[in-house]
């Protein structure tokens, strides 16, 4: 009998921390979803942001209804816990731009590398809602990645080679070498 009260108690607890684990996931869906509801217009956007310099879009697309539709579909879903503990990198390529039905903007700004997330209201990064560098819902990473990719905006390994291509990753060269001149100092 104790052996089943144990066991119980067990279970009990881990369904919890499932569910504990869920509820910030259930809330930034509900935000996400919240500032897709009217919105003037949803970006995609892939981009390269270097040490210094300026971000770079190497791909920006107007979302369409079915990709919109697909999105709140990707971040869905009553069961998705976080797993525990972050990873520090968060150096982010893809985001979706909302400009609100009343509007302000909104981003929701993914690293498929390290699996973290930002929420952003607002033109000043600095205001922030939900996860700030929270780490991506399981469920979300798959369906994020293969919403990105359908879009034409697969996660990759490695963004250096496809940026090297873009026409002003020369601002990039000069702001990463005064950078690095100034650290010398």
């Amino acid at each position: 009998m104790l052996l089943l009260v144990l066991l119980a108690a067990c279970v009990s607890g881990y369904v919890l921390s499932l569910l504990v684990r869920s509820r910030s996931s259930w809330k930034d869906a509900h935000t996400i979803s919240e500032a897709l509801e009217g919105a003037k217009s949803v970006s995609l956007v892939e981009f390269y942001r270097g040490i210094a310099g300026p971000e770079l879009a190497l791909d920006r697309k107007k979302a369409s209804a079915r990709q919109i539709a697909d999105l709140r579909s990707a971040v869905g879903g009553w069961f998705a816990p976080s797993p525990f503990g972050m990873a520090m990198c968060f150096e982010p390529h893809h985001r979706v731009e909302i400009v609100r039905a009343d509007g302000s903007m909104f981003c929701f700004t993914i690293c498929f590398e390290c699996r973290n997330y930002a929420l952003v209201s607002g033109a000043d990064p600095s205001v922030r809602v939900g996860a700030t560098n929270g780490s991506l819902p399981t469920p979300w990473v798959y369906s994020l990645s293969r919403f990105f990719s359908l879009a034409g905006m697969p996660p990759r390994e490695d963004y250096r080679e496809l940026v090297k291509k873009h026409p002003d990753y020369h601002l990039i060269e000069e702001a990463e070498a005064e950078f690095y001149k100034q650290a010398k100092k």
